[in-house]
């Protein structure tokens, strides 16, 4: 038997209970119920649905040379143009004024006087500085195996929310298409204190909206086992431990 007890929770936002179109024209899913295994933690890059947004990593250091869009990449300034496939066939002309356009909608709020610049470092990522991937774990060795793969559902946070984070402003989390939305300071506490390759994610059914603070079951994973309740739009950290029979 193990004994389960909450000792954190953070805000966290999944995908809509039933499925829906999105405003951006892709499906947006309830997020998959299930016992799941982080398997990743880092940056994330997406290669085909966000390429335009997400095919650099956050953080990659960005400036403007010689009205080209460039990007450091293994010590060196490589042309956006070159390196991405989202950006090929453009000119480097309407590149330069996407990406200023598009820094000025994610930095300006009401009260602020917005400028056409370029960021000094990639900040439109969709999935953030870090993500947290999980894969269900088919033979219970609590590794990635061949005929696994990670689930499209994971953690992480929002260029939106980023950038909010980065200008001091309230996070309010959105929804998602499926992932599990966190704010950007908390996924740091996240994977500092909780949650580490090998770790447990829970996720629970929607029509659980009263989350235990302190139970008993047959199975978990010490140390700390990471609980979503999608429909109480909170992610529950508890402390497992193994009860000696």
């Amino acid at each position: 038997m193990y004994k389960f007890f909450k000792v954190a929770e953070f805000d966290a936002v999944g995908g809509p209970q039933n499925a829906t179109m999105g405003q951006d024209g892709f499906m947006e899913t309830p997020t998959k119920k299930g016992r799941f295994v982080v398997g990743y933690i880092g940056k994330h890059r997406s290669y085909s649905r966000y390429g335009f947004s997400s095919e650099v990593a956050w953080g990659t250091p960005l400036r403007e040379h010689q009205g080209k869009v460039q990007i450091y990449i293994n010590k060196s300034w490589i042309d956006l143009s070159k390196y991405t496939k989202a950006y090929h066939g453009y000119t480097e002309e309407s590149i330069l004024d996407y990406l200023k356009k598009w820094n000025k909608k994610l930095t300006t709020f009401n009260d602020e006087k917005g400028k056409y610049e370029l960021p000094d470092s990639w900040i439109y990522n969709d999935f953030g500085h870090l993500t947290i991937k999980y894969f269900k774990d088919s033979n219970e060795n609590y590794k990635l195996d061949k005929g696994e793969a990670f689930m499209g559902d994971f953690i992480h946070t929002t260029s939106k929310d980023e950038v909010a984070t980065i200008k001091g402003r309230v996070v309010s989390l959105s929804g998602s298409h499926g992932c599990i939305h966190v704010k950007p300071n908390d996924i740091d506490v996240l994977v500092k204190y909780y949650i580490k390759i090998g770790s447990i994610v829970e996720v629970k059914s929607y029509q659980e909206k009263t989350a235990m603070t302190t139970f008993e079951q047959s199975y978990g994973r010490p140390p700390y086992e990471t609980h979503f309740y999608p429909g109480k739009r909170k992610i529950f950290i508890y402390k497992v431990t193994k009860i000696q029979q």
